[in-house]
């Protein structure tokens, strides 16, 4: 059966290798944890949001196998050009609009094929480089999806490229993998009326203890 999430590999490649001199070159680049991103099965990497930068600050350090993320449509529907390269690498278009709710059956089966699938679940980035507070949909991904999940920190981008700016400055960045959470983890809450809402917290408490 031909899988329909398959990327490029040479354009995924290639993208990654200039991405990751780019940020080793210009931004001091450093990468902590990257023994907790498993190397195969289903799982998804959880992240906070502060700058157009931040999905290739989680998908360089990664060289064994693909980064899958959710973006909205529009960043890539303004050209074929982006919008083919979009596809080539993987990306899932969301379209805000109505509340994509195509994207996250996509999403959910995307991590039960075994793939890997980064979310950065504060929606939008940052006014301030801080974490903000998060919606239930992100726990309800989570437990529907029934795979590990790895909460992300990323640092440095918000200084580099913040939200409204046109050029990013040299400033150090760094990415901190934590260590998995696991469906049983989730689990503890399944009798909770917030339960959802509590999943989604609990990660972002473990994102906030990267900083």
């Amino acid at each position: 059966m031909t899988d329909q999430y398959r990327v490029n590999p040479l354009v995924y490649g290639l993208s990654r290798a200039v991405f990751w001199c780019y940020l080793r070159a210009y931004h001091r680049y450093e990468v902590h944890g990257r023994e907790h991103v498993p190397r195969q099965g289903g799982c998804i990497l959880v992240a906070n949001h502060a700058s157009f930068l931040d999905p290739i600050v989680v998908g360089c350090p990664i060289w064994n196998r693909p980064v899958h993320f959710m973006a909205r449509d529009t960043l890539f529907l303004r050209s074929s050009l982006s919008k083919w390269w979009a596809a080539a690498v993987g990306t899932l278009l969301v379209d805000r609009s109505r509340g994509d709710i195509r994207a996250l059956r996509q999403a959910i089966d995307l991590v039960q094929r075994g793939h890997l699938l980064c979310l950065f679940p504060e929606g939008t980035r940052s006014q301030d480089g801080r974490l903000q507070p998060v919606k239930a949909g992100i726990g309800f991904l989570i437990e529907k999806s029934g795979v590990p999940v790895i909460p992300t920190y990323i640092g440095g981008t918000f200084q580099a490229l913040p939200r409204g700016a046109r050029w990013s400055k040299p400033c150090k960045i760094k990415i901190h993998f934590g260590r998995a959470l696991t469906p049983a983890d989730c689990a503890a809450f399944k009798n909770d009326q917030d339960r959802y809402q509590n999943i989604a917290d609990l990660v972002m408490a473990r994102i906030a203890a990267l900083c």
